[in-house]
């Protein structure tokens, strides 16, 4: 995940504290860097999140209501960060996507997309167009969906227990421009909580979502 140069991104210290990551304090427009170039400059993947944090993000949403939901998006309006505490209180009381919101999902959605949800229903996601993306169906999920269902299996333990998931996401096409809020690579941290103490464990992986460009018969 790094290049050869000198400057680097490392982890934040404050990396593992449960409230890290909820700072308004963004690069803001027209100074956000590229995500692809700090992937590209980060010495492991908590290193590269926390550059998305601190380089990437034009602007952020954060919800008032607890748990705390944070999308960031770059310059062109992508989703490029996403952060959720999970509660013991809120597992198994979520809503689908409907209406308005399919549609504008599906707006990015290419040939043999399905529509996917960040933070599923069963960890407490909503149907918000922020918690969802379009998801190449043939992606392999596997090792993704075993680290959802170990972060639901913790917080199902009580309500001293909790997580926090992080996603970072990539938009790397050939034109860069022309996919819209599709993220190409999704990388996430799920980190493991009691009492809200860190206990050691950082679950993390990436998904690869490659577009299927429909053959064209001339």
């Amino acid at each position: 995940m790094q290049d050869s140069s000198d400057n680097k991104y490392i982890i934040d210290d404050e990396f593992d504290n449960l409230n890290f990551g909820i700072s308004n304090e963004i690069a803001g427009y027209g100074k956000n860097k590229n995500v692809k170039s700090v992937a590209d400059k980060s010495t492991s993947m908590a290193a590269f999140i926390c550059g998305v944090i601190k380089d990437c993000i034009a602007d952020i949403h954060i919800s008032e209501n607890p748990p705390s939901f944070v999308v960031g998006f770059d310059d062109a309006a992508r989703s490029i960060y996403l952060r959720r505490e999970i509660r013991f209180q809120d597992l198994d009381k979520s809503s689908d996507i409907t209406g308005e919101n399919v549609g504008e999902v599906k707006f990015y959605a290419h040939p043999g997309d399905k529509l996917q949800s960040y933070v599923p229903k069963n960890l407490g996601g909503t149907g918000d167009v922020g918690n969802w993306f379009p998801l190449n169906s043939e992606a392999n999920t596997e090792k993704w969906e075993i680290a959802l269902k170990d972060v639901y299996k913790h917080v199902h333990q009580g309500e001293e227990y909790s997580a926090r998931i992080m996603y970072a996401m990539i938009h790397s096409y050939r034109d860069e421009y022309s996919i819209g809020n599709r993220p190409s690579h999704i990388y996430y941290i799920f980190n493991l909580y009691k009492n809200g103490q860190f206990i050691g464990e950082r679950i993390q992986g990436r998904i690869h979502n490659p577009v299927v460009f429909p053959i064209v018969n001339i």
